[in-house]
């Protein structure tokens, strides 16, 4: 789906600002014109900065090992960073080593426990960043709790989307949409598809993309006389990192650490 329009996510003390590809623009004008406000505070910061620490820490620690006892110079990386090619390539070479060095791992567990978990700190770290950056944020005047709601719009269905989105915004509804309903199979549930809005707004760092509806999914909802609807709101993707989503990690990382709101600028 190309996107309609351009909007700045913008970090308030910093100034640093990223471009959103906007996915449908009167739905986010809608919303942003119900808002008491266009800037928000986080509310939910589920970005691993523990698995961040615990990635460089084990990289050093392990090269440095490596050098001196076995000469090998696969993790002499002359900076640790948060990007995408490099975290790739951190990838590619921890998987060689084993392939290189098959018998690493039992040298390691003979030295010690602390040195083989290290080890594999490397690739559990790796992968946890991979999968965990997520932040919630709300409205920077709002409290956080459900009665907080906005006014949806008539043709929301319209606007739904089945996949994941660097953007979006939460299912803040009383009940379930159809999608929720059927993936816990739930025959009575009170089907309210997306008719509120909220006050929140969720980033999740991960590669974007639509996805078919399931076949199951289609079929239920055709036994009941209806057309399969999208199970989430997309608001838009950081523009020219669809395929680099982990060039995103270190603005967000350094930005998260100062006290600071973000506004949302179309």
């Amino acid at each position: 789906m190309s996107p309609l329009f351009f909007m700045k996510f913008i970090w308030t003390k910093t100034g640093d600002y990223l471009t959103v590809d906007v996915t449908h623009l009167p739905l986010v004008e809608h919303w942003l014109e119900q808002l008491p406000s266009n800037k928000f505070k986080i509310k939910e910061d589920d970005f691993p900065y523990k698995s961040i620490n615990r990635l460089q820490d084990s990289l050093a620690k392990v090269n440095e090992l490596f050098k001196t006892k076995f000469n090998i110079t696969t993790f002499d990386y002359d900076e640790v960073r948060l990007d995408q090619n490099f975290l790739n390539q951190v990838h590619r070479d921890w998987a060689q080593v084993h392939h290189d060095h098959p018998a690493l791992p039992r040298l390691l567990d003979k030295m010690g426990n602390e040195w083989l978990d290290l080890f594999y700190d490397i690739n559990l770290a790796f992968h946890k960043i991979e999968s965990s950056c997520e932040i919630r944020y709300i409205e920077q005047s709002s409290e956080t709790k459900f009665k907080h709601q906005l006014a949806s719009l008539d043709n929301i269905c319209d606007y739904l989307s089945h996949g994941i989105s660097h953007l979006s915004l939460q299912y803040w509804s009383l009940g379930r949409d159809e999608y929720d309903a059927w993936l816990h199979s739930d025959e009575v549930a009170k089907i309210t598809n997306f008719d509120r809005l909220p006050y929140t707004l969720d980033c999740l760092l991960k590669r974007p993309y639509n996805n078919e509806y399931p076949k199951d999914y289609i079929q239920w909802m055709k036994k009941q006389g209806k057309n399969p609807i999208g199970s989430y709101i997309p608001i838009g993707n950081f523009k020219d990192y669809k395929d680099s989503v982990g060039d995103l990690y270190e603005i967000f990382v350094k930005n998260n650490k100062v006290d600071q709101n973000i506004e949302l600028i179309l």
